[in-house]
Parts: C-alpha cells; sequence; structure tokens
C-alpha cells in the first residue's frame, strides 16, 4: 500500500501504527472497550453513592478550583490525588452535583486501563491473548 492509500484508509492507518494484524483485532477490542464504557454508564447511573463519593462531592463541589485546592491541602476529606479532584470539580461543574459526574473521571481511569492492557498483553503473547484479558477485566469489574 502506497502512502496516498493509507491516508484514505483512516482504519488501516490506525490498524498499521497500532501493530494490529488484522481489523477483526482492532473491532473485537474497540468493541470490547465501548461496551465496557456503555454498561459502567449505565450501571453508574443506577447505583447509590458510597460514603467516599460522598466526600468527593463535598470536596468538589466548592465555587471555584482554588476554593477546591485550599479544601484538599488543610482539610482533606478524600485522600486522592489533586488531579483526580481537578477532573471531578470540572465534570461536577458541567454536568451538576451528581453520581455521574463523579464517576466518569474514574470510568475514564478504566478504559485507558483497559486499552494500555490490551497493548501489554497483544504485545507479550498475541491478540487473541490480549482480547481475553480486557474481556476478563470487563467481567469481573475490576
Amino acid at each position: 500500500m502506497t502512502k496516498k492509500d493509507l491516508m484514505n484508509k483512516p482504519i488501516e492507518r490506525l490498524k498499521i501504527y497500532l501493530g494490529f494484524e488484522s481489523t477483526t483485532g482492532l473491532l473485537s477490542a474497540s468493541s470490547f472497550i465501548l461496551l465496557t464504557a456503555i454498561i459502567s454508564l449505565l450501571w453508574s447511573h443506577a447505583e447509590l453513592l458510597w460514603s467516599d463519593e460522598f466526600g468527593i462531592l463535598m470536596t468538589d463541589s466548592v465555587g471555584s478550583i482554588s476554593r477546591m485546592l485550599y479544601v484538599q491541602r488543610n482539610y482533606p476529606i478524600c485522600l486522592d490525588p489533586a488531579v483526580y479532584h481537578l477532573v471531578a470539580h470540572g465534570f461536577i461543574y458541567w454536568f451538576g452535583p451528581c453520581a455521574m459526574a463523579i464517576r466518569i473521571p474514574s470510568l475514564i481511569g478504566y478504559i485507558v486501563m483497559q486499552v494500555c492492557l490490551f497493548i501489554f498483553v497483544r504485545r507479550g503473547v498475541n491478540e487473541r491473548a490480549a482480547l481475553f484479558a480486557i474481556a476478563l477485566s470487563s467481567m469481573t469489574g475490576t
């Protein structure tokens, strides 16, 4: 394939860039990760808040970022990293103080973990084992 052909086929370009053996592996991995995201969003909408999530809601729903950082430095309710609280504060600002806004940063982290797990296992073993690894991680909820 020439470079001009690759420019017109973004899936082929992504497949070559990520080192996939076939388009099926790319589509399978994408579908598992998308399925995990959809199930997690639906589940988090129905589940009640846990006690640590109430702490995050109390700390991160203050009026400004400087106030939130002040509360985190001087009266920390939750000992999560400051970057997590900054992202949670942004989602609370956009979506309002609800369970979904608190859980989206964790969902993003989980999806990044699945992508990294897939890449790690695929480089070490093969695509089939990598698909099994992300399927297993999505089924166990860890």
